[in-house]
């Protein structure tokens, strides 16, 4: 993850010939993304607007640099996936210690640009 509290739109401002960002959605009533609220993004770049989200949803910025089927990859039509699973994987998907560090995703993406979350690998 590159930073949760913030939009895709945003991070590509920071970088934007980086083609591999993605903007993850998590909706709440399943159990929440959590949120770095010590230091969002826009703490480090201020002229980046914080979104005001829902109480419902929360998202954040993931770079994804390898995909093991990218046949579903290549198909999506737009750089943003709404994330599901169990809240210990968004946990650790999101976590702050995490932030910034190589992660291991695995799951299933649909075409409905669902990714269910199946495991979240932090190698090291």
């Amino acid at each position: 993850m590159i930073c949760t509290q913030c939009r895709l739109a945003d991070v590509q401002r920071l970088q934007p010939n980086n083609h591999r960002l993605y903007e993850l959605t998590y909706r709440q009533a399943q159990g929440g993304m959590p949120t770095s609220q010590s230091q969002p993004y826009s703490q480090y770049h201020p002229y980046i607007e914080e979104e005001q989200l829902t109480d419902r949803q929360a998202q954040g910025v993931l770079e994804v640099s390898g995909v093991s089927n990218p046949r579903w990859w290549n198909h999506l039509t737009e750089p943003r996936l709404q994330i599901r699973g169990e809240q210990s994987l968004v946990q650790k998907l999101t976590a702050e210690e995490n932030l910034m560090k190589e992660v291991e995703v695995s799951g299933v993406l649909n075409d409905s640009q669902i990714l269910e979350l199946q495991e979240v690998t932090i190698p090291g």
